[in-house]
């Protein structure tokens, strides 16, 4: 037999484990930049997701926050802010009644108001009141009785439409209400005919009969609704008192969305690191049992308390007060300290301005928050908490180091915290 020449002989077996080396060592430093690219990716991705997340809550809250008290702040010492924000209002939207009271006031921005359930720990809940009123809100107009669910306007009745939901604030130790306008006798629009009946031509009615439905979005007057925030009987029996057009009553079952914008009445708190909000003009935001924590996560009702941003770990809220204090002078538009829940009032220690005077001085809010990235980081990449300066030179900890507040690994996150000041254009302008 003749011999194999040696240029046919294969690959010795330490030639292919020798080439086998080589191809695993090059493909594990391939797995390895491959890995670390993909940590990149996913650490740069999810830290514009928490900016997104972030931006996006700062941005829900602050359009809101900036019509704070729009339709209820007038310069009137005994109008609806100095009779409503510190006593008692009532509403009845579709058969069930909401009662705001000195706890759940109706006032134009409270921080932490009491008989919320709680937010996530170390965050702040915001309370915010505006109304949807077409064209600018002067003081409110007088009216006295006529019969049950009617009142006569001694002042101009310009303004009011059908279909407008009106504030009404009685005399002292009355609670205030609201009421939808069903008829505007001798108005001359939608089925009140223009004759000259001068006894009832500045009357305002707010009965439980079917009316058209509000003429700024029924123009040619050809839905009739039912009237939602009136019930059959009276919230109130005023002799007289002053009304306020809040704007359209809200019918959803006619415009989801009507074309002007009606009452606001709206909470925002952290829930289980969720940014949510409640309507407490259709929910009972009183109701622990809808509202979740992070401590208590089983228990979140989104239709209740409906997610608005994920991954928001903390939000911190402070009033702006043109008090005077600090050197400043009283009353002079100027915001001179900024003050938490606990200091609104430095004699009773109360959650809200105590009088007409210190609502009066409610000109801005700052608001700080924090959000978080959804990549867990092998390596702690946060070595210490966020804190913020409260505008007094105080640090305020924004809690990402509490157990309970974040993951116990919450060094192991990247966050973006956010801060703002939010000038309440309304309460400036009735100065």
């Amino acid at each position: 037999m003749r011999p194999i020449p040696s240029r046919l002989h294969g690959f010795s077996l330490i030639e292919i484990l020798i080439g086998m080396a080589i191809a695993m060592l090059t493909i594990l430093i391939m797995m390895q930049a491959m890995s670390v690219a993909e940590g990149y990716r996913r650490t740069a991705t999810t830290g514009g997701d928490a900016q997104s997340n972030g931006a996006i809550a700062m941005y829900t809250m602050q359009r809101d926050m900036r019509l704070s008290g729009y339709g209820i702040v007038t310069t009137e010492i005994d109008g609806a802010l100095a009779r409503c924000a510190n006593g008692t209002t009532l509403a009845s939207n579709n058969g069930t009644t909401r009662t705001f009271n000195s706890g759940l006031p109706f006032a134009p921005f409270v921080i932490n108001p009491t008989g919320v359930p709680a937010g996530d720990p170390g965050s702040d809940i915001i309370e915010v009141i505006y109304s949807g009123s077409v064209g600018m809100v002067g003081n409110g107009i007088p009216i006295a009785r006529i019969a049950a669910n009617t009142y006569n306007a001694t002042g101009n009745r310009g303004g009011f439409r059908h279909g407008d939901l009106i504030l009404v604030a009685g005399q002292a130790g009355e609670s205030c209400s609201m009421a939808e306008i069903t008829s505007l006798p001798e108005d001359g629009s939608c089925g009140d005919s223009r004759g000259n009946n001068l006894i009832d031509a500045a009357w305002i009615v707010h009965n439980s009969a079917s009316s058209y439905f509000n003429i700024y979005a029924n123009s040619a007057c050809t839905t009739q609704v039912s009237p939602r925030w009136n019930p059959p009987a009276e919230l109130v029996a005023y002799t007289t008192g002053k009304a306020y057009n809040l704007g359209p009553a809200a019918h959803p079952e006619v415009l989801p969305t009507p074309i002007t914008s009606g009452l606001t009445a709206r909470l925002y708190a952290i829930r289980n690191g969720r940014l949510t909000t409640c309507d407490m003009l259709t929910n009972d935001c009183t109701v622990a049992a809808n509202a979740c924590t992070r401590v208590t996560p089983a228990t979140c009702n989104d239709n209740v308390w409906v997610p608005l941003s994920d991954d928001i770990v903390a939000l911190k809220a402070l009033y702006g007060m043109d008090s005077g204090v600090s050197g400043g002078t009283a009353n002079d538009g100027i915001v001179d300290s900024w003050l938490d829940s606990t200091q609104i009032d430095t004699v009773t220690f109360t959650h809200i301005p105590p009088t007409f005077a210190s609502w009066s001085q409610l000109l801005a809010a700052r608001i700080a928050l924090v959000s978080r990235s959804k990549q867990f980081e092998k390596n702690a990449v946060t070595t210490a908490g966020i804190s913020w300066n409260d505008g007094n030179s105080t640090a305020i900890d924004l809690s990402l180091t509490s157990p309970a507040a974040t993951p116990t690994d919450w060094q192991h996150y990247r966050y973006r915290s956010f801060e703002t000041k939010v000038p309440f254009r309304n309460m400036i302008w009735k100065k």
